[in-house]
Parts: C-alpha cells; sequence; structure tokens
C-alpha cells in the first residue's frame, strides 16, 4: 500500500484496474490515492527472472503497471500540481489521471507481446546485442590490422608464427615488437601497425608457438589466469631463440630495435645484453628486469614504469636504476600501473601512455639510422 495525500476541489472516483484504485474527494478532504498492486518486492524478481528468460507473464505485467502507477504518482504528487485556481489544479489533475492510463495500455500491449514471445526476454536481447558488438569489433579489428601473419624459422629449426607490418613508403629500419603473456594478440599486432604508420617494418614473432600454436588472448580475469601458465617457468632460451629469428628477419632493412611489453620487456632487455644484429631495445614494464640487471646493455636500453604497478614495486626500478642508470634512459609514471600503454586493457593510463611514446619514436629516430 503506497497511500499519496492530496486536496483538490472535486469528487471523482477512477477504477483503473482490480488491483488499482484511485480516489479523489472534495476540497478539504484528504485525497488518497492508493495503490495496492500486491506487488511486493516483484520488481527485482520479475526483472531476474526476464533476465533468465522467464517471467514474461505476470511477472512483466506487474512490473508494467508498477510503472504505469509511477507516472501517475509523479503527476499527483507533485507540488506545482497543486498550486494555482481550483480550476487549473482539476484540469491538471485529469491529465494525470489520462496520461496514467496511455501508459497503462501501452505497458500492458508490451507484457502481452511478453506473454505471447514477441517480446525477447531481457538475458536474449542482451545476447543479441553482445554477440552484435563482439561481430563487429572483430570485423573492425581485422580491418584495421595493415600486415600479415606469416613464418619465421629460428636457428634449431623451431618453426613460429609472427605477424609483420610494412610502412607504406620506404623503411626507415625494423622494430621487432615483443609480445606480453596474452600472445600476438590485437594490442600487438595494432602496436606494429602503429609502427609501421610511423615508417618502420615491424615485425611480432609468437613466442609461445613452442607450447601452444597460435596462442592468443585478451584481458579478461579468466585468461589472464590462463595466460600466466606460459611464464611459471619461463624458457627464456628458446623465447630469445625465436627473439632472433626476427631480428634476423628485419636486417635486409636496414637497422634493428627491439620493443617488449610486460613479460616482452624483460626479453627486450635480454636480448640487448645476450643477442646480436640491434641498434637499441626499448621495454616496457618488463618484471623481470630487476633479476636481469646485473648484465650490461650492449646497445642503448631505454625502460617505462609505472609507479603504480603492484607487479613491479618501486625498489625493483630503483635497484634497476642503481645498476643501469649510467647506461640506459629510464623513466618513470606517477599515475600509471602496469599495462598502462595497451588501451585494452583496464590499467591502461592515456596520459602516461601518450608520454612515453614521442620518446620510444625520438629514442628510435636517434638510434635507428640507415
Amino acid at each position: 500500500m503506497v497511500p499519496v495525500e492530496v486536496r483538490t476541489v472535486a469528487m471523482m472516483p477512477v477504477m483503473t484496474d482490480v488491483n488499482t484504485v484511485v480516489t479523489v474527494m472534495t476540497a478539504d478532504a484528504a485525497v488518497t490515492a492508493t495503490m495496492r498492486a500486491g506487488f511486493g518486492n516483484r520488481r527485482d524478481e520479475s526483472a531476474e527472472a526476464d533476465h533468465n528468460g522467464g517471467g514474461q507473464g505476470i511477472e512483466c505485467s506487474a512490473f508494467h503497471w508498477r510503472g504505469s502507477l509511477f507516472h501517475l504518482a509523479q503527476g499527483v504528487g507533485h507540488p506545482e500540481h497543486w498550486s494555482g485556481n481550483p480550476r487549473a489544479r482539476f484540469k491538471r489533475l485529469i491529465s494525470a489521471i489520462f496520461s496514467f492510463i496511455w501508459h497503462s495500455s501501452r505497458n500492458s500491449g508490451r507484457a502481452e507481446r511478453a506473454r505471447s514471445g514477441r517480446l525477447q526476454p531481457l538475458a536474449r536481447r542482451r545476447e543479441i546485442g553482445l554477440k552484435r558488438l563482439c561481430f563487429d569489433r572483430k570485423e573492425r579489428r581485422q580491418e584495421d590490422n595493415l600486415g600479415k601473419h606469416f613464418t619465421l624459422t629460428a636457428n634449431d629449426s623451431h618453426q613460429l608464427g609472427a605477424y609483420r607490418a610494412d610502412p607504406s613508403g620506404p623503411s626507415k629500419g625494423g622494430v621487432v615488437v615483443i609480445q606480453e603473456i596474452f600472445g600476438v594478440n590485437q594490442h600487438i599486432r595494432a602496436v606494429c601497425d602503429r609502427l609501421a604508420g610511423e615508417g618502420y617494418t615491424a615485425v611480432a614473432p609468437a613466442l609461445f608457438d613452442r607450447t601452444t600454436k597460435g596462442f592468443e588472448c585478451g584481458y579478461t580475469p579468466d585468461e589472464i589466469a590462463n595466460a600466466r601458465k606460459f611464464v611459471a617457468n619461463p624458457n627464456w632460451d628458446a623465447m630469445l631463440r625465436d627473439t632472433q629469428a626476427a631480428i634476423d628477419e628485419l636486417k635486409k632493412e636496414g637497422p634493428v630495435a627491439i620493443v617488449g611489453f610486460c613479460m616482452g620487456g624483460s626479453i627486450a632487455f635480454l636480448a640487448a645484453t645476450r643477442l646480436n644484429g640491434l641498434s637499441c631495445a626499448v621495454a616496457y614494464y618488463g618484471g623481470q628486469i630487476a633479476k636481469f640487471a646485473d648484465e650490461k646493455p650492449k646497445v642503448p636500453m631505454q625502460m617505462h614504469f609505472g609507479e603504480k604497478d603492484q607487479g613491479i614495486p618501486m625498489t625493483d626500478v630503483a635497484a634497476i636504476k642503481a645498476k643501469r642508470g649510467g647506461d640506459s634512459e629510464i623513466y618513470t609514471y606517477p599515475d600509471a600501473g602496469h599495462g598502462f600503454h595497451c588501451d585494452e586493457r583496464g590499467s591502461y593510463h592515456e596520459g602516461s601512455a601518450k608520454a612515453a611514446w614521442p620518446r620510444f619514436m625520438d629514442f628510435l629516430k636517434k638510434h635507428v639510422k640507415k
């Protein structure tokens, strides 16, 4: 029962349906709009039933009648309704009642469509919308990728997949792009495409092909948990062999740089210390760099870390600076966490990403010269 007290100048009982009675009394009498729908807390129940594909009969009808009653309560309960002369108040009351009847008719039709199956349940409507969104996004991303997939061969004869993006004009040189734990996914391919737009030939080797061919994933909690298995006991030597294959592939384009993200950042650092054929190296939030920081890079090195990275404490960054600060450029970003460069992750930080990229580009211009 929801009583709404108002005052007016006429007596006009209105019967709308068996569950709803609106009684209007004289000017000096309290007018009670009694909304006795008997729904209780059915709104949440009907929404839940609709979400699960049920509740298209009585639950839906009850829910929509409540919506109609809400419109009436808004009309007759608003303070401005009872301002002005008695004639104006009476006209506004009639308008509110007719509005209620109109909403009731419309919502009853909706409830009937739900009962007859012509109205898709909420869960189905969401499913259809999500599938359409995913399809459009997948189609759009496939169109956005400018490069091609091909095969590399490491010096131990292992064959691995790779993604390559070439510039539209003459190449300034090559850049090896090393993946995160999520494989050569859309983000890594987008980085390759972006580098191609800057005039560089970019190659991203699929470093997990030794374990699972063609692995790539997104950034949901389940996908992240699954991807972690690839680095539970990483074979750094094997991944470096595959990285060397990518470097060798790009040598014909001129000088070669390497950039890596997350796990790839650590590999980029190790490539700078152990591999041949590089002109410079760039590492974004490499979590294992501190472990290998005693090794000296053979080429100019640049590193980027987020100060809010929960996986790379600032004590590790301080240790890296102490050991490699003399031969490497090391930048930290106060508002950035792990993965701040990837605009497909929740940890993406636009300001930090936009600050780091020009530094990366300037570093390439300085060290990747034909």
